[in-house]
């Protein structure tokens, strides 16, 4: 019988696929997927739909963890990093709509705000959730740390941002709003590597305790050294 996740995972997955779709709909605003694909009449379904995909997605991967340990780990950040990444979109096309501005140095500001806002939240979801580090005596250095580990990333995402809008410019006829977003997704995932080794490594180093003791009672076999 497969064994279903905690109730605080589910209810977290849950919540997760709402701010997705939440976050979603500035983006949405700016580039019309809905009305482009035909859903528009459908879009506040994915209300329901989304938080339903991601806690359901969650059950599946659950179930590999407990074969595979360090999955739950990764499961968690991805559904995090999904979230993330539509934070980023959010925010970027929240500031774009109430400015007017797509391009620039404005636009540069935008997506380092959208940066800073998202790794705060970030910080939170992989303290409590992800690594499993409760406790707040230490919050204030892990939350120094994790913005050092994470600053690399955001030098890496203005620089993408401000090279591929401001330097190439729109290509292959996308319009100066959707290359703007094409700009900010570029940018997203080349750091997730680098940020899940650094947070698991360098800020929450008893992540590999905490996920050992949940995964015992998961049932999943025991990591060897080298994982």
């Amino acid at each position: 019988m497969t064994q279903l996740p905690p109730k605080k995972d589910i209810i977290n997955s849950l919540v997760l696929g709402e701010l997705i779709f939440l976050f979603f709909l500035p983006f949405d605003r700016v580039v019309g997927v809905f009305e482009k694909s035909g859903l528009e009449h459908m879009r506040y379904i994915f209300a329901f739909a989304m938080p339903a995909a991601t806690a359901g997605g969650y059950v599946v991967l659950f179930a590999i963890g407990k074969r595979i340990r360090i999955f739950i780990q990764l499961a968690r950040y991805g559904l995090i990093g999904v979230t993330n990444t539509v934070m980023t979109l959010g925010i970027v096309n929240f500031l774009f709509l109430s400015t007017g501005v797509y391009s620039g140095y404005v636009a540069d500001i935008f997506s380092a705000i959208a940066f800073f806002l998202v790794v705060t939240n970030s910080f939170f979801w992989n303290k409590y959730w992800t690594f499993n580090e409760g406790g707040g005596a230490k919050t204030g250095r892990e939350y120094i740390q994790f913005f050092a580990v994470s600053i690399s990333g955001a030098l890496i995402n203005v620089f993408v941002f401000h090279t591929v809008v401001n330097i190439l410019g729109p290509q292959w006829g996308f319009s100066v709003k959707a290359w703007a977003n094409v700009a900010v997704a570029i940018g997203i995932p080349i750091s997730l590597a680098w940020n899940f080794t650094g947070y698991r490594v360098f800020v929450f180093k008893g992540a590999q305790k905490s996920i050992s003791t949940e995964a015992k009672g998961s049932g999943a076999p025991p990591l060897s050294p080298q994982s």
